[in-house]
């Protein structure tokens, strides 16, 4: 009896240059592998979204610096069991911190060796073991459950304006009050309007203020967007839009706090209703 055919493993590369995207299908093609190219993020997500793959190959940088790590993000949330692997022409030492944190099995630096890429991409083949498939979530939910992740990249951000004082990960109230706003959908104003209150007797500016909210919103959509394959995507738009809402709500009470006197901002039991969404389940 004639021996079952082997399948060639299914491997996804992707790069935003047309001439290596070529290149490199043929190479990859002619060493055993099922070879599907995309040439930026959302033909990657489209490609990871309709098809099962085993290795992941992109480039750091596809379209805008860090890219690569997005696709990396997505693929492990939706296919934990592939390969992963960046190309990067950038060795750094932050470069390779941001891949451990990503869950980035390999970085290859560019140019690669070709036997030395072929015998990573076989080695972290022959390695893989299963892993339990991850469910879709809300965008609340997935909030709450990345909160100290959210936290250190805020924290990182707002040290970056070295006049917006903060004083870490774990003292991050004004996040945990928004975690607790999209769960129960309800704001309580007076959280938000003491924040802006501590901000004024710190002696930070409206504008930093404004900013510190600013950097919550992008880091919060950033985050969304690196894991856009594992949300529940009937709900996406409705959440994204209580998300907005509560934040604009947040900053609009802080900004009260900071400009009027104690005495005349909302009191404590004040509480207002989120509009056009219902409590969300889990």
């Amino acid at each position: 009896m004639a021996e079952a055919q082997q399948v060639p493993p299914r491997l996804l590369f992707v790069d935003d240059e047309e001439s290596i995207r070529i290149t490199m299908r043929r190479i990859l093609e002619m060493h055993g592998f099922d070879v599907t190219i995309a040439g930026s993020v959302p033909e990657a997500l489209a490609a990871i979204q309709s098809h099962e793959f085993e290795v992941l190959l992109a480039d750091l940088n596809v379209g805008q610096p860090g890219d690569g790590f997005t696709i990396v993000s997505a693929m492990r949330r939706t296919q934990p069991r592939a390969a992963t692997l960046i190309l990067t022409g950038y060795p750094a030492f932050d470069t390779a911190l941001e891949a451990i944190r990503r869950q980035v099995d390999a970085y290859v630096v560019k140019p690669a060796d070709l036997e030395h890429l072929l015998g990573t991409i076989r080695g972290l083949l022959s390695a893989r073991s299963p892993h339990l498939p991850i469910r879709a979530e809300r965008v609340p939910r997935m909030i709450a459950q990345r909160r100290d992740e959210i936290a250190r990249r805020w924290v990182s951000a707002l040290r970056q304006h070295e006049a917006v004082p903060h004083a870490g990960p774990d003292d991050c109230p004004m996040l945990d009050w928004l975690i607790s706003t999209l769960e129960n959908n309800e704001l309580i104003v007076e959280t938000a309007v003491e924040h802006g209150r501590t901000r004024r007797a710190q002696k930070c500016t409206l504008a930093e203020l404004i900013r510190e909210c600013h950097l919550l919103r992008r880091e919060l959509l950033q985050l969304v967007e690196e894991n856009l394959l594992a949300i529940k995507i009937s709900f996406v738009v409705a959440d994204l839009a209580a998300l907005n809402a509560a934040i604009d709500a947040m900053l609009a009470a802080a900004v009260e706090g900071y400009l009027e006197e104690p005495a005349k901002v909302s009191s404590p039991d004040q509480v207002a209703q989120l509009p056009g969404n219902e409590r969300q389940p889990h």
